[in-house]
């Protein structure tokens, strides 16, 4: 009975001796070593004897980087609520698989002990999130203060403090909602052509040969050429607002101006061409010719010419912009929309001259002025859908736009004309209608056609900074179906009308003359992001 007792006591012993020996195996830590902790997202820090730094710590977040596995590892699948670790091919002790893994910062098995581990950093200060267990430690944020759960989730992230990565080469950008951009816009448009509307003839030529085309010496002075075609300069205003923190489904506005394109000619006989005239086309069946009105020779009057030209395009637009792809290398969005431009001329040839002949049938010193105004409006309204492709390196990004309205073109013309009679001693008498515009062409006329308006747009853009952005471009619209006013001048012209019962055909005529339009040219602005 003795020896039984004494044998359970000494088995006891041995017992107690291993149990404490193991304890102290397992708490005894290298000095300056913190331990990783055993609870979910929490790092605990063990206090050493440095002293405290004198100015408080400012907070960071750290984006974990993904950690390479060294050949001969196979990686266990993971997930939130999963345990994470490597399986190794060949066997050795537990000690030297984490000496291992320390080495290379791959992920820990989910079973190595904490203890055993922390003996192994040699550095107090190294990151406890490079040496990370996917059980414990969510993908996220590294927050280094942090007193409680220095890891963050990455929605929890997005909802205190909206973040997007801008591509591999790029730091981290903040995801600001709105976006202005102001651009300038340097634009070359279709020119206008003119025919031949006031020539001159070498001295001495006689007053029934004067001016008229097809004679030999008789030289164009304006008209019978294009015109309008230089670099016309204007503003584009763009303003948008994205409504997901994705910047997957957003809203924008725009508005530009061409600034008013002129063109104006003047020439009188003290000008240095003692012989103007006006040349056109006499419809009157008895004459069916070219002739010239006179407005100014030496035997017959004084007179001036004058004309005035200006066109205006302006226009505007409402897209939603829905994204369909999306990488760090490429971004993909569909468009579609409202679209509103105006495009409108204003063409005004005014005359006048003063009767010189002595016995003439034109009383001496009679002063005739008139004028010819052709006004042209074009509205398009239509609905409009388009594709953006952009092409991101680094800081710099290539965007192509594609876009295409359908609508309706309301096309609007105005015509007027007059002529005043001024006789000395008699007064003033005033009749419709000018030189190519008479009572069979003037008025207002309207229509609606449907019209097809595609834009292009090529961008390159470079990032200032997380704010700024700068960009250079080019753009191309078209416009069918417009009326502009040089299309609606008729040459031709009845001269029975004029004082008395039209007679023959009613020319000039008012035909709704169309052709088509475009703008091309290119853009650089600022696009500021908040």
């Amino acid at each position: 009975m003795n020896r039984r007792v004494f044998a359970w006591a000494a088995v006891c012993a041995v017992a107690v001796g291993v149990s404490s020996s193991h304890a102290v195996a397992q708490t005894a830590k290298p000095r300056g070593v913190r331990p990783l902790p055993s609870g979910r997202g929490q790092v605990a820090k063990e206090e050493t004897a440095e002293p405290a730094p004198a100015s408080p710590v400012k907070q960071r977040r750290v984006k974990v980087p993904s950690i390479a596995q060294p050949d001969g590892v196979r990686p266990l699948p993971s997930g939130r609520g999963q345990g994470a670790g490597v399986v190794r091919q060949s066997q050795s002790s537990q000690p030297q698989r984490i000496a291992r893994a320390v080495e290379a910062r791959e992920p820990i098995d989910d079973h190595y002990d904490e203890g055993e581990l922390a003996a192994h950093y040699e550095d107090a200060a190294a990151e406890p999130a490079e040496y990370y267990d996917e059980q414990v430690q969510p993908s996220g944020y590294y927050d280094e203060t942090a007193s409680e759960n220095p890891w963050v989730d990455e929605s929890e992230m997005m909802a205190e403090e909206p973040m997007y990565d801008s591509g591999p080469s790029l730091p981290m950008q903040r995801d600001f909602p709105w976006w202005v951009r102001g651009e300038y816009i340097g634009w070359w448009g279709k020119g206008i052509d003119l025919p031949a509307l006031v020539t001159t003839s070498p001295a001495g030529t006689g007053a029934a040969r004067a001016g008229l085309l097809g004679d030999p010496g008789t030289q164009v002075l304006f008209g019978d050429d294009s015109y309008d075609e230089d670099l016309r300069g204007g503003v584009r205003f763009t303003a948008g607002y994205w409504l997901d923190h994705g910047h997957c489904q957003g809203i924008e506005g725009y508005v530009f101006a061409l600034g008013e394109e002129t063109l104006s000619y003047s020439n009188a006989s003290q000008g240095g061409f003692p012989i103007l005239a006006r040349p056109f086309f006499n419809a009157d069946p008895a004459v069916q010719q070219y002739v010239a009105q006179l407005l100014s020779h030496p035997d017959v009057a004084n007179g001036q010419f004058d004309f005035d030209f200006k066109t205006e395009t302006t226009g505007a637009g409402i897209l939603l912009r829905t994204n369909a792809a999306r990488s760090f290398e490429h971004n993909v969005d569909f468009l579609g929309g409202y679209r509103y431009t105006k495009i409108e001329d204003n063409l005004r040839i005014d005359d006048m001259l003063t009767s010189t002949a002595v016995g003439g049938n034109v009383p001496l010193g009679t002063v005739v002025a008139g004028f010819d105004q052709i006004d042209t409006n074009n509205e398009f309204h239509g609905v409009d859908l388009g594709m953006q492709v952009d092409f991101k390196k680094n800081r710099w990004t290539i965007s192509f736009l594609g876009k295409c309205a359908l609508g309706n073109m309301a096309q609007d013309i105005n015509i007027d004309g007059s002529t005043t009679v001024t006789v000395p001693g008699a007064g003033s008498s005033t009749t419709a209608g000018g030189l190519l515009t008479q009572p069979t062409n003037i008025g207002e006329f309207s229509r609606d056609k449907f019209t097809v308006v595609p834009e292009a747009n090529i961008n390159a853009r470079y990032v200032l900074n997380c704010r700024w952005t700068a960009l250079l471009g080019y753009n191309f619209i078209y416009w069918n179906n417009v009326v502009r006013a040089d299309d609606q001048v008729d040459f031709r012209v009845n001269t029975t009308q004029v004082g008395g019962t039209l007679f023959g055909p009613g020319q000039p005529e008012m035909e709704f003359k169309e052709t088509n339009y475009w703008l091309q040219g290119v853009n650089a602005g600022l696009e500021l992001h908040f």
